[in-house]
């Protein structure tokens, strides 16, 4: 799956907006991907999802950088 966030680059809660998009296995996205728009590195982590009402509790072990935990709560927002 690939997952576009669109939030700003803040410490603390904020509002974000994500779009996502299905992607087949064996799909060669990530190969024309890189050749598009290079890549920079990869990022090895194993992520435990826990759900605690409407939040979801993100606890990620990332290869090389350490321990990570994101809250994560659902809010939807009415028409405007």
């Amino acid at each position: 799956m690939l997952l576009f966030y669109n939030r700003p680059d803040t410490e603390g809660p904020k509002l974000s907006d994500y779009e996502k998009c299905e992607v087949p296995e064996g799909s060669n996205l990530v190969s024309v991907l890189s050749k598009a728009l290079g890549q920079k590195g990869i990022v090895r982590k194993k992520r435990m999802l826990y759900m605690v009402g409407q939040t979801r509790v993100h606890v990620d072990r990332v290869e090389n950088l350490g321990d990570f935990m994101e809250l994560e709560a659902s809010v939807l927002m009415g028409a405007v």
